[in-house]
């Protein structure tokens, strides 16, 4: 490996340094813009769950099944937005973002009135205020989110 003048580093520093600085701008972008989603998909969820059946005909329609029938814990819903499956690299998004909801789920129906406007924004406060979501899921139980384990193939 041939030796690099002091100028070439200083020159390779500035480039790495500049990479640097465009990642953490994408970064905070995408954490700000998951927090958008995670907020809009959950009053989106309020929405949709006051229609008699819409929701199980989504869940039908995109072959999203669960074991559980008794309470929500939003893997289904999650499902439904962002296509994803267990069986994918993003297994673990899936349980952490269903657990960040069924958070999001008990401060809203705790606190319905801090919500009844600006339902998303307050949200997203709730979620930044908590250390986002791994705020939100750090030291819950690990209670097992249970849908669909047959990998069935989603529709797109």
């Amino acid at each position: 490996m041939k030796t690099k003048t002091k100028s070439e580093l200083r020159a390779e520093l500035d480039s790495l340094s500049s990479e640097a600085n465009t990642q953490a701008r994408m970064y905070d972008s995408s954490i700000a813009l998951l927090y958008h989603c995670l907020s809009s998909l959950y009053v989106w969820w309020r929405e949709a769950q006051q229609y008699e059946g819409f929701l199980e005909e989504l869940y039908e329609e995109y072959g999203i099944t669960t074991r559980r029938k008794n309470e929500e814990n939003f893997v289904r819903v999650i499902r439904l937005v962002w296509r994803i499956d267990w069986d994918g690299n993003r297994g673990a998004s899936l349980q952490s973002w269903s657990k960040a909801l069924r958070e999001v789920h008990q401060e809203y129906e705790t606190n319905k009135e801090k919500y009844s406007v600006n339902a998303v924004e307050n949200i997203i406060l709730f979620i930044r205020s908590k250390g986002g979501v791994s705020g939100l899921t750090k030291n819950k139980e690990d209670s097992e989110d249970v849908t669909n384990d047959d990998h069935s193939v989603t529709k797109q």
